[in-house]
């Protein structure tokens, strides 16, 4: 990350995997140097309906779903004081960090390699403290 992180003069570095379902996270959308230009949080699937209508998401490319690591300069707290509730009642990262985008602030993507596991709630932490995880089984998606 850190060495993605100076390839340029980025604001931040933002992780991404693929083949998870986006309507649990962020899916983001790069450029051809795979530097962010948009971030939908949590979309419905009417809003991914909409993106494919608009051509967002394309036939045979990665849905990249935001694997949450991060690294960003101070510029970011000017975006995260800012925050307001979701409509989800929830204070969102992902809109301080369409605020960087906003303000024109490069931010780099990154591919996580390897396994990678969403640990969003309790029930994903216990079925991997699990005997069948620890043993190297993949978790189920979604």
């Amino acid at each position: 990350m850190v060495h993605r992180f100076n390839e340029d003069y980025f604001s931040g570095v933002i992780t991404v995997t693929g083949g998870e379902d986006v309507t649990k996270g962020g899916l983001n959308f790069f450029d051809e140097q795979f530097c962010l230009k948009r971030l939908v949080e949590k979309p419905s699937l009417e809003q991914i309906e909409e993106l494919r209508r608009k051509g967002w998401i394309k036939p045979n490319e990665p849905a990249w779903y935001n694997a949450g690591i991060y690294v960003f300069k101070p510029s970011l707290f000017e975006f995260t004081e800012k925050l307001q509730k979701s409509p989800r009642g929830e204070y969102e990262l992902t809109d301080a960090i369409s605020g960087l985008l906003a303000s024109k602030h490069r931010l780099a993507g990154l591919k996580i390699e390897g396994r990678w596991v969403d640990v969003r709630d309790p029930e994903v932490l216990a079925r991997l403290e699990s005997d069948d995880y620890g043993a190297g089984i993949s978790p189920p998606e979604g």
